[in-house]
This record gives structure tokens, C-alpha cells and sequence, in this order.
């Protein structure tokens, strides 16, 4: 499957190689997904509000179908059963993995969206094949938004990808340092 300029965000988020992470192509208010579900990419992309490349944001998206089609799991659970039972927020959390470089140092990219989304589509998942190019490992970071009280949360969900990455650096074959 490739992903084309035409096709929507809900078409998107029901391929198979995006089962169980399909909603974190965009944290977002319900009102907003609702709005982009049915809207191809395209109509998002090259505009004067969103400067953002149809080209780069396709490439994005097809590395994780790559991906996903060659075997590879592409999104992680940072925090374990205990941690989500202690705090329910921390289940709307995924970081997802762009190999790299064998043994190449690693990059978590955290995309923008002013704590009341996460715009993944168009930051985090366009720049990871960039960053593969330059030789990185790289892992997009989907944190916590809209929960009260937000902060510390975002930051925490940092932290804790940060740990997961080095105590997992074997599995992923990335520079610990």
C-alpha cells in the first residue's frame, strides 16, 4: 500500500500497517479529527496556514508502511501496565521508531500542536526519514495533551521516552551516548 496526496486522514488511520496507533496520526480535539477525518492530506498541506510539503509528509507516512510491511514495530508503549493503572493519561502515549544507522546515535522528535494537539503528520513523522537520511535513529514522540492538569505530563512522557530508549538502546541497536 502506498499512501497518496488524495487520500483522507480516515483512510489513513484504517490501513492495517496503522492498526492500534491510527489515531496518533494527529492528537487532536474530537471536534478537529472529525473535521480532518474525511479530508485528503493535500487539502491540508501547501497552503499559506500550513507551509508544510505534501511531498515530505507522504514520504513520512510511507516509511512507516515500509516499515510495518518489512516486519518491523513501529510504535512502543513507553509506560508499562503499572504506570497507566496509577495514571489512566498515560495510555494516550506512543513513540514511535524510525531505524536508522546501526548503532547510530538516536533523536526524539517531539512535534507541535500548543499542548492541545500533537501534529505528527506534519512535524514528527515528515522529519524522522530526513534524519534517517543524515544517518540518526529516530523516535517521534506522541505525549499527553489536553489533560488537566497538563503539566508536568508532556514533560514527563519526554523523560520517560528518553529512559525507555536507553534502557531498550540494545533492542533498537542505537548509541546509548
Amino acid at each position: 500500500m502506498t499512501i497518496t496526496a488524495d487520500m483522507t486522514f480516515g483512510e489513513i488511520a484504517l490501513l492495517p500497517e496503522f492498526a492500534g496507533f491510527g489515531e496518533h496520526l494527529m492528537l487532536c480535539r474530537p471536534s478537529t479529527w472529525e473535521r480532518m477525518w474525511n479530508k485528503p492530506i493535500v487539502s491540508h498541506m501547501n497552503s499559506d496556514a500550513n507551509p508544510y510539503e505534501t511531498a515530505r509528509v507522504l514520504r513520512g507516512l510511507n516509511r512507516i508502511v515500509e516499515l510495518v510491511d518489512d516486519g518491523r514495530q513501529v510504535a512502543y508503549d513507553i509506560w508499562d501496565e503499572a504506570d497507566c493503572i496509577r495514571d489512566p493519561t498515560r495510555r494516550n502515549t506512543k513513540l514511535f521508531f524510525f531505524p536508522g544507522r546501526p548503532r547510530a546515535p538516536f533523536i526524539i522528535a517531539v512535534s507541535g500542536g500548543g499542548y492541545q494537539s500533537v501534529c505528527h503528520q506534519v512535524e514528527g513523522f515528515p522529519v524522522a526519514p530526513e534524519l534517517n537520511d543524515a544517518g540518526y535513529n529516530v523516535f517521534v514522540l506522541s505525549y499527553r495533551v489536553r489533560v488537566e492538569p497538563l503539566m508536568p505530563r508532556p514533560i514527563d512522557d519526554l523523560n520517560r521516552a528518553v529512559r525507555f530508549v536507553l534502557e531498550n538502546s540494545a533492542k533498537f541497536n542505537v548509541a546509548k551516548s
